[in-house]
């Protein structure tokens, strides 16, 4: 019943992430076609400031919110669920801005000792400005996930954003007739990051549930002490994981022009598509690994976990062949300036299809309270990514980066595989045991 949970629900998540998938390809493809390579390159520099500033003022609360607020929708508890929900909130804000005035301060340093160009110090700004926002929409999402709401978790992280960008961006360049240089473009995406978050609030008080008049809660609630306790770890897994999708571009900025940049962000891009499917088995099934595992159900659990690796890596092998075939042709849709970033994107795919086959084996280990070890196996990936990068980029430019990336997603995939089998006896790929009645 629950496998099936699993398929139903992945592919309505699946759905909701290829919308928004499309979504950014599609913005990413417009601003390419109407501003150019050095552009999408500025913006891919202010899109990884943006990830990196937000990872860490959310403080890994966001990667404990499934964990901690699914058991609280399981056992209908809806009033400890509100209340720490509010408490999440608090934490997540109060650290967004703390951090963003910090961040300023340090960028109008940099810019007066000419270490920053004036248009990336206002592009920097903008997304700084819209920090609280941002994280408010992906702290909803994750609550989404735990009330058991894949799919619209899926749009609120993953969708509005962009189609609400690409529809203002429409709107600039067509109606207006404005000229989209990477200040306006920084601008447009502010708009619709804080609109974004409009939405997400709508979401969530449409699918939260209830509480009824007078409703006691079951339990305490964690104070904001236990919450940041038990987050900070994970705020290292949370921050060194996007210091590993990022630092490929951090480097390149260094050693490569922003028109190198925005090959290699439109190759990241299209290379994701592979990951489409984890994301959407991961949105559906981290409640159930908490729940099995909270049960003692190891079994259930074993079964369970190698049912969806089998299920992604069917999905996976097709994808991963178009992506290599027709490489060339994919990249040269985005313009002729982007065509020499075929190879890149097939370095890129195959480490995608790896991190695929490989299994939710991230999610498992801190679902399961191995936290520390994933966090272990993220701090040995990115201190390989980062010495990777900086030994192949200013030899081999954007394809030392993607080999570079590859290879570090390439270790973390198979540490954690092998923290997995060490923790539980089995492997996420192979045949799964029969059923326990």
């Amino acid at each position: 019943m629950r496998l099936n949970h699993v398929i139903k629900y992945s592919s309505y998540t699946f759905l909701a992430k290829v919308i928004g998938t499309i979504a950014l390809f599609l913005l990413n493809l417009y601003i390419a076609k109407i501003s150019g390579a050095a552009v999408l390159g500025i913006f891919a520099i202010g899109t990884t400031f943006l990830s990196i500033v937000s990872v860490m003022s959310r403080l890994g609360v966001d990667s404990i919110a499934v964990k901690m607020a699914a058991p609280l929708h399981a056992s209908k508890d809806y009033k400890a669920l509100n209340i720490i929900k509010n408490k999440f909130l608090i934490i997540v804000i109060s650290a967004s801005i703390i951090i963003s005035l910090l961040s300023l301060i340090i960028i109008y340093l940099l810019q007066i000792n000419k270490w920053l160009e004036m248009e990336i110090v206002y592009v920097l700004t903008i997304f700084l400005m819209v920090l609280v926002p941002y994280n408010a929409t992906q702290l909803i999402g994750e609550l989404l996930k735990a009330i058991r709401e894949p799919v619209v978790a899926a749009y609120v992280q993953s969708a509005s954003i962009y189609i609400i960008a690409i529809i203002l961006l429409f709107t600039s360049y067509h109606i207006l007739n404005y000229k989209i240089t990477s200040t306006l473009l920084t601008t447009i995406y502010g708009v619709a990051t804080i609109l974004s978050a409009f939405v997400a609030l709508v979401l969530w008080s449409k699918f939260k549930p209830n509480i009824k008049f007078n409703e006691m809660s079951k339990k305490s609630s964690e104070s904001l002490r236990q919450i940041i306790k038990e987050s900070t770890p994970l705020l290292l897994v949370s921050a060194l994981s996007m210091l590993m999708s990022w630092i490929d571009t951090i480097v390149l900025t260094a050693y490569v022009s922003y028109e190198d940049i925005g090959v290699y962000s439109i190759a990241v891009k299209v290379s994701l598509l592979i990951s489409l499917v984890l994301f959407a088995v991961n949105s559906v099934s981290t409640p159930i690994i908490s729940e099995f595992y909270n049960s003692n159900k190891y079994k259930e659990l074993e079964f369970f976990v190698k049912k969806i690796t089998g299920m992604l890596i069917v999905a996976v092998i097709p994808m991963a062949i178009i992506l290599n075939q027709f490489s060339h042709e994919i990249m040269s849709i985005f313009g002729t300036e982007f065509e020499y970033g075929n190879e890149v994107l097939i370095v890129l795919v195959v480490g995608q299809v790896i991190n695929v086959i490989c299994g939710p084996v991230g999610y498992l280990l801190i679902m399961t309270n191995n936290q520390i070890k994933y966090r272990n196996n993220v701090i040995i990936s990115s201190i390989a990514n980062l010495l990777l990068n900086l030994w192949l980029i200013p030899i081999y430019g954007i394809m030392g980066a993607a080999i570079a990336t590859t290879l570090s997603l390439v270790l973390l995939n198979f540490l954690s595989l092998y923290m997995v089998h060490a923790a539980f006896g089995f492997w996420t790929i192979g045949i799964p045991p029969r059923r326990t009645s």
